[in-house]
């Protein structure tokens, strides 16, 4: 079966080795073959499984006896620049690549020291799909970034060791839970070191909440491009395909109903050259509500090209520590009344985005937050 990964998955030794980061070349390479993947899957058949196994799919890897899902912590964990679970060492992987599958879950905690952001230390922040097979983390990220982490003396020659990614998904900031809350027994028997490390397998107890987690899907590099996924609960976004609707219009998105946040959110840069004209120190916002305004505002990032302008969360019921509406209706009353004080007060620059001075802005908020908490009586 190895002979037969070799020559139909890789076309020969030669890309089976340089896929790898295996150093050997030419006659060297058959007798090297055997240790280079011992070393780097612990098995034979751990590689045969990783090579021809098909990848399971999100939702069975959840439901499988045990569970394939595993647990590990970042830094951080915004849109991802590469597309692979990274490890220290090779030994690290060899840990992970002797038990995993094709297909299996990454669940990603943010570190609880001063490294990652204050809000985030210790809460679940993000999961990677990995599909394997094993390679040098050179070969799954962009020149440009694979440059930055060269000359950044702290990540140089870190972390290197990797498994490629097939699919990644960010936890909502609004659904976020601490890892202690969501896998106690793993981190109670886990040294963190190690989790970090090698990651750790999650019990059957502790993968159910993943499932009521709210996540949106991530692009990533060398992965499908696409501008707005729709946040949801993970059992309805971890589907085998893609999950709908994927928005291919500007401004239009549509989500299940249930809970919503209202939100504004303001253009950061040069407004007098977005506009093309004066715009008398006025802000450009849109309004709106989403069952996650701080994953809207990405797929609005998202979608525009890298340069002086990007949008901000400039005021979100979340942020201001308040729950979400019941429905869609109450937002949609909310909106509607925001919508009404800007056109009035300010300038339309087409659907929900004005042109308004920050007091307006302001006012047209609070008569919004009032609309939907009155709703139906604010009709």
């Amino acid at each position: 079966m190895i002979r037969e990964i070799v020559h139909d998955r890789y076309g020969g030794y030669m890309e089976l080795f340089r896929a790898h980061g295996w150093p050997e070349r030419g006659s060297d390479m058959q007798g090297a073959l055997e240790r280079r993947i011992s070393e780097t899957y612990g098995t034979g058949q751990a590689f045969e499984r990783w090579h021809v196994e098909p990848v399971v799919n999100p939702l069975e890897a959840i439901r499988a006896d045990p569970p394939n899902v595993w647990l590990t912590s970042y830094y951080g964990f915004s849109e991802p620049y590469q597309n692979f679970w990274g490890f220290p060492e090779t030994y690290d992987r060899k840990h992970f690549l002797e038990d995993g599958c094709p297909g299996t879950l990454v669940v990603i905690y943010a570190v609880k020291s001063g490294k990652a952001r204050r809000e985030i230390r210790g809460k679940v922040i993000g999961m990677l799909q990995v599909v394997g097979p094993a390679g040098p983390a050179r070969l799954f990220m962009s020149d440009r970034h694979w440059a930055e982490k060269q000359e950044d003396p702290i990540r140089k020659g870190k972390w290197n060791h990797a498994v490629r990614a097939g699919r990644a998904w960010k936890v909502t900031p609004e659904s976020q839970r601490l890892v202690d809350e969501i896998a106690p027994n793993t981190c109670l028997r886990e040294n963190p070191q190690n989790i970090a490390r090698r990651g750790a397998r999650l019990e059957r107890s502790e993968v159910g909440a993943i499932s009521d987690l709210d996540l949106f899907e991530m692009p990533f590099w060398g992965g499908p491009a696409f501008e707005m996924a729709v946040p949801g609960l993970g059992r309805d976004v971890l589907s085998p395909s893609r999950p709908g609707p994927i928005s291919q219009t500007p401004h239009t998105v549509s989500e299940a109903e249930g809970p919503k946040h209202l939100y504004v959110l303001k253009l950061e840069g040069d407004a007098n050259a977005f506009l093309g004209n004066c715009a008398l120190g006025r802000m450009i916002v849109k309004v709106g509500f989403s069952r996650s305004p701080e994953a809207r505002c990405e797929n609005y990032n998202r979608m525009l090209p890298r340069g002086a302008f990007r949008w901000i969360v400039h005021r979100s019921t979340f942020r201001e520590q308040q729950g979400p509406f019941p429905s869609s209706a109450h937002a949609i009353a909310g909106e509607n009344r925001m919508k009404a004080v800007l056109n009035r007060a300010g300038t339309s620059l087409g659907g929900e985005f004005f042109l308004a001075r920050s007091e307006d802005i302001g006012r047209a908020w609070s008569q919004g937050i009032e609309a939907a908490n009155t709703f139906p009586d604010s009709l």
